[in-house]
């Protein structure tokens, strides 16, 4: 087994789409499961499903001219989010430095809405599965956004791809072994670093 560890500068975001797509404005991709769960580390549960549609956010909300499937996203985003309302799903996410973004997308329809959980007051552990891949294995993040004295928006992922694991810590400023650079303000893309340790041949 390999064991690699590096550093990554990070632009925008840390993506997963839930099948191959061009773009991020590519349509409908294949659904993602999201839930409340452990970790194979061994986090604690995280809060429920309901605690966390509380901290979502969108821009379409503020949105006075919204289309008709803005309009329908911001009427149900709430059993959109626990997966209960017929022909929506969630696309995709992104994960930066204390926020989440989920994308959920309508059956033919090319456009997703997104909402933003940014975890200002309280843990976030959810687990994601998407599609199995080629080789079988059904690709696995469990995300960590943790909240404490000292650790506010502190955030990792653990991702297993079946015969690859990362665990990934994501870093406001970069590491020791870079050259310093601390990232100011709260501007969405601004950029970021990447802690990886890494092992393949499982």
């Amino acid at each position: 087994m390999r064991v690699e560890e590096y550093i990554r500068e990070l632009i925008d975001a840390y993506g997963v789409m839930g099948s191959p797509k061009r773009d991020w404005d590519a349509g409908l991709c294949a659904p993602i499961k999201m839930s409340v769960t452990r970790s194979s580390q061994g986090y604690p549960r995280g809060y429920s499903l309901d605690s966390l549609i509380q901290l979502a956010d969108c821009d379409d909300f503020r949105n006075e001219h919204r289309s008709e499937d803005d309009q329908e996203f911001c009427d149900h985003y709430v059993e959109i989010m626990r997966g209960n309302y017929p022909g929506w799903q969630l696309n995709a996410f992104k994960v930066r430095y204390g926020s989440l973004t989920l994308f959920y997308g309508k059956s033919g329809d090319s456009y997703w809405n997104f909402v933003r959980l940014d975890a200002a007051s309280m843990d976030l552990y959810l687990t994601f599965e998407t599609e199995k891949s080629r080789l079988g294995f059904v690709p696995t993040y469990n995300v960590r956004i943790h909240n404490s004295p000292g650790h506010s928006g502190d955030t990792e992922v653990e991702e297993d791809l079946g015969y690859i694991r990362r665990f990934i810590r994501f870093c406001r400023r970069a590491p020791h072994n870079m050259p310093e650079r601390f990232i100011e303000g709260e501007d969405y893309y601004e950029s970021q670093f990447l802690e990886v340790t890494e092992y393949a041949g499982i």
